[in-house]
C-alpha cells in the first residue's frame, strides 16, 4: 500500500476498508496485498495491483479441443476490483486503467 512518501507511480485503485463488526483501526488482511486498518482508505499502485493478481494466480484444468483434460495451466488471479466484490466491507474503486 502506498503513502504520501512513495514515488510518483500511478495509482490504480482507491481501497476503502469498512468491515462491519470490527473496530475502527483493527488490522484487516487482504491476502496478496497486505494489512489495512479498518475505517481507512488507501491508494493502491499499479504495481501493487499487479502483484495482487499474480499472487492470486491459480491452477486450472487445461483441455484439448474435444474437452479432454490434458494437464493444468495457470490462470491469472482476478483484478482487485473484481475480487473486492466478494470481500465483505472492502471496496476497490478504479482510479486508473491497468
Amino acid at each position: 500500500m502506498s503513502d504520501e512518501t512513495s514515488t510518483a507511480e500511478p495509482i490504480a485503485y482507491e481501497l476503502a476498508i469498512d468491515v462491519p463488526g470490527h473496530a475502527e483501526g483493527t488490522e484487516i488482511e487482504i491476502p496478496g496485498l497486505g494489512l489495512f486498518e479498518n475505517g481507512s482508505t488507501y491508494d493502491i499502485t499499479v504495481s501493487e495491483a499487479e502483484q495482487f493478481q499474480i499472487l492470486n494466480t491459480r491452477l486450472v484444468d487445461a483441455e484439448d479441443s474435444d474437452g479432454n483434460i490434458i494437464g493444468v495451466k495457470s490462470e491469472l488471479g482476478p483484478t482487485l476490483a473484481v475480487a473486492s466484490e466478494t470481500m465483505h466491507g472492502i471496496t476497490a474503486t478504479v482510479v486508473a486503467k491497468q
